[in-house]
Formats: C-alpha cells, sequence, structure tokens
C-alpha cells in the first residue's frame, strides 16, 4: 500500500484556520481549499494581500488573538463551522534572565488563551446544534502544539509551557466533547533538521 500523496475530499466542509496567512497555518489552508472546503483564515495584517503566501480562494478575516471581540466577530461571522484549526502564534523568546513579564504573558495570552476561546465558541456552537437535532455534530478541532511542549527549549520559558498546556487543553476537550460526535487533536510540526 502507498501512501505517496494522498486525496482528501472536503467539499461542503466549513473551515477556519487560525494564523492561516502565513508558514504552516498557510499551507494547512491551502491544503483545505484543495480538498474543496469553503476555508476562513485569520492574520494580524488588515488585508489578504499584505502577506507573501498566495491566498487567493481562502476567505480573511483580520484578527489579533489578544483582542476577545474580535474573537466575537470572527465567530459571528462564520455561521457554520465544520473543522477549526488553532495554529496562530508568537514567539518571543529569550533566556529567563531577560525575558521580561510582558513577553512571558503576551506568547501565553495568544497561545494559550487565543486556542481556548475559539475552542470555547466551537464547542458551544456544536452544542446548541447537537440539543437542537439529537445527532453528533462531527465537528472537528486541531489544535497546534510543539515539541518544545514535551522537551523544553532554550530560551523559551514562555513558549514551551504554553504549548504543553494546549496539549492538555486538546487532551480535557477530547474528554468533554467526544460524545457530541467532536473529535479533538493535535499536531506538533517539528524544525526539518537534516542528517548528514
Amino acid at each position: 500500500m502507498s501512501w505517496t500523496n494522498p486525496r482528501f475530499d472536503y467539499h461542503g466542509a466549513s473551515v477556519l484556520v487560525t494564523g492561516g496567512s502565513s508558514g504552516i497555518g498557510a499551507g494547512i489552508a491551502t491544503a483545505y481549499r484543495e480538498a474543496g472546503a469553503d476555508v476562513t483564515i485569520t492574520g494580524t495584517r488588515p488585508r489578504a494581500a499584505d502577506y507573501a503566501a498566495d491566498l487567493a480562494g481562502l476567505r480573511y478575516l483580520q484578527l489579533q488573538l489578544e483582542d476577545d471581540a474580535g474573537i466575537e466577530r470572527v465567530a459571528a461571522a462564520l455561521p457554520r463551522l465544520d473543522i477549526l484549526v488553532n495554529n496562530a502564534g508568537i514567539v518571543r523568546d529569550n533566556s529567563i534572565f531577560n525575558m521580561t513579564v510582558e513577553d512571558f504573558d503576551a506568547v501565553l495570552k495568544v497561545h494559550l488563551r487565543g486556542t481556548w476561546i475559539p475552542c470555547k465558541h466551537a464547542a458551544v456552537h456544536w452544542r446548541a446544534i447537537n440539543k437542537a437535532t439529537g445527532a453528533k455534530v462531527d465537528g472537528r478541532i486541531i489544535n497546534t502544539v510543539s515539541g518544545a511542549g514535551l522537551t523544553g527549549n532554550f530560551g523559551q520559558t514562555n513558549y514551551a509551557p504554553a504549548k504543553a498546556a494546549i496539549a492538555s487543553l486538546t487532551q480535557t476537550l477530547s474528554l468533554e466533547l467526544y460524545k457530541m460526535g467532536v473529535t479533538v487533536n493535535a499536531v506538533g510540526p517539528a524544525a526539518a533538521t537534516r542528517i548528514t
């Protein structure tokens, strides 16, 4: 059996990818778009055109994850949601000696709180559907974690604990939401390493 270049069909699915305007997030959003999904992405800049990535065919909404009202606006702009990908994040690396409380708080807020609030909105949305129909909703949450959350990483006394907490959040949400038909998983991309 070969797994080379697998194909998926997400026609009819509504997907939200936070931080989908660049990097890994843009790759995830593009893959869902190419599989037929209706994809909305978020980013911090005013327009999708402000990014270098090819974001054609993706709906763009500006969002600062520190802004609770902004998260509410994004949630209200999505009348339907099937898949939530929490990918947005920031890095403010420094040693414990030089890291500021502001840098610690900012990373925890964007990563952990910025994952928890969209998860809460999605869970409330899906529970309303579940209660109204009595049927399982088949929702999906995918949270981005990191190997740094398991092993730690020099200069990341903010980022590594935030990612560890998101892994724990993912496990806890999976226990709370599975009876509604919602699955919650985490993916942990790692930096590419060349072995010579």
